[in-house]
């Protein structure tokens, strides 16, 4: 009895480690068979595809007397029920939804950059070892690894141009610019937006250039990636009408942000400096836009500092004010920040300014050698007025009213929209 009980416990020893390395194996550490069973992409899905099926063989849109019509017959797709294999290339920084699309269509897409890049999982990976492992980090960002990058390129740079030259109405202010913070993807979805077009004639294409200073590329929550660059066909709009066009970095800490998802976001070089911050400024430089739009609100409405401290932020804003100024390619030099954050303002009582926070990026503009600082521009709440700004204006000299920027509800705020005009 004893050799039996001997043996049993031998073999309890043996087999705990071995049944541990079974564990750790289980799951595939291939992809494949996931991307291969994704069904086929809906265009006609209203959330996902082109939203609006346009009937064109229905009677009532029939164009009739056009003439000679020459019948191409059926396209006939030649890789139906093959995808894209993400183990063979890299167009990195997806969101999963995107992965759907993508994979089973093959067209390139504008990105929706997941500081972290993604999870193994995303592409299918079950392995228990490896499905929560990272892949694509931002910091790794490389136009010659990244498929979609040629497609995210604009072509046009940014125009000079003349403004109109008489007024729109009578009590028009010509001190007052227009900046429209607007949804240049459908739904504020990044992955809706194919690079090569959509059917949707509703699609929300941004029109009225010549009213218009900056343009924002205003984008959608952290899961679609918070860091949007605009499209490539909307930057070449906006700089054939000589209108600059801001990227999107979105820290929405209201829908769910978490430290985690930051981490390579505020990974830092060995001399203590910010590595994204070199990506930021090569992102818009490759792509050809001209800054980056920062809505800093990582805390939701937790205290400063659960997810990040506005400190960091004005560090990284402040770095990038640096290597901009100090750059020796123009197109560089030329890029520029717009800070916002929910409820931000100048203004001051007799306590002191309201918003430390907002009044701490007016510290993040480089001084040149001559001691002229280049600010970050703010952009400012609802309703933010100018008698409001007046106490900041004069403590801070570096600032001017065009730097400055308030925010109107184009639905609530219509009545004001007529009197605005840009800065000539």
């Amino acid at each position: 009895m004893k050799k039996i009980l001997l043996l049993f416990s031998v073999f309890s020893l043996i087999s705990a480690p071995a049944s541990l390395v079974v564990a750790c194996n289980i799951g595939s550490l291939d992809g494949s068979d996931y991307l291969n069973g994704l069904p086929n992409f809906d265009w006609t899905n209203s959330d996902y595809g082109d939203g609006i099926n346009f009937d064109n063989t229905n009677s009532q849109n029939v164009i009739n007397n056009i003439g000679n019509i020459n019948d191409l017959g059926n396209v006939k797709p030649s890789n139906t029920g093959h995808y894209l294999n993400y183990s063979k290339f890299n167009t990195g920084f997806q969101w999963t939804q995107n992965i759907k699309k993508q994979a089973v269509t093959g067209i390139p897409l504008n990105k929706g950059f997941m500081p972290n890049g993604n999870y193994a999982s995303d592409f299918g990976i079950t392995s228990s070892t490896r499905k929560y492992l990272r892949m694509n980090s931002i910091l790794d960002w490389n136009p010659q690894k990244d498929y979609d990058a040629k497609y995210n390129r604009a072509t046009v740079p940014l125009q000079k141009r003349q403004f109109v030259a008489t007024y729109n109405s009578s009590n028009q202010d010509e001190n007052i610019n227009y900046n429209q913070l607007g949804f240049s993807t459908r739904k504020h979805r990044t992955f809706d937006n194919t690079i090569v077009g959509t059917k949707n004639p509703f699609e929300n294409t941004p029109l009225n250039w010549q009213y218009t200073n900056y343009f924002i590329n205003w984008s959608g929550s952290w899961f679609e990636g918070p860091i949007v660059p605009p499209p490539a066909d909307v930057i070449d709009s906006a700089h054939i009408n000589g209108t600059p066009i801001f990227g999107n970095l979105f820290l929405d800490g209201y829908h769910g942000l978490t430290k985690e998802m930051l981490k390579d976001f505020l990974s830092k070089n060995s001399d203590g400096t910010y590595k994204i911050v070199d990506i930021l400024i090569n992102i818009a430089n490759y792509n050809g836009f001209d800054g980056w739009f920062i809505n800093n609100e990582p805390n939701g409405a937790a205290p400063n500092g659960t997810v990040l401290d506005y400190n960091v932020m004005a560090e990284i804003i402040k770095e990038f004010n640096y290597k901009v100024a100090t750059a020796s390619d123009p197109n560089i030099q030329s890029l520029k920040i717009i800070f916002y954050r929910n409820g931000a303002t100048v203004s001051k009582s007799v306590s002191g300014y309201n918003d430390i926070e907002t009044l701490k990026m007016a510290d993040s503009g480089y001084r040149k050698t001559n001691g002229e600082v280049t600010p970050t521009d703010i952009q400012l709440t609802f309703g933010e007025t100018p008698d409001k700004t007046t106490s900041f204006l004069t403590d801070y000299p570096n600032y001017s009213g065009k730097n400055l920027n308030t925010i109107l509800d184009a639905g609530a705020n219509a009545q004001f929209l007529e009197v605005m005009i840009f800065d000539n």
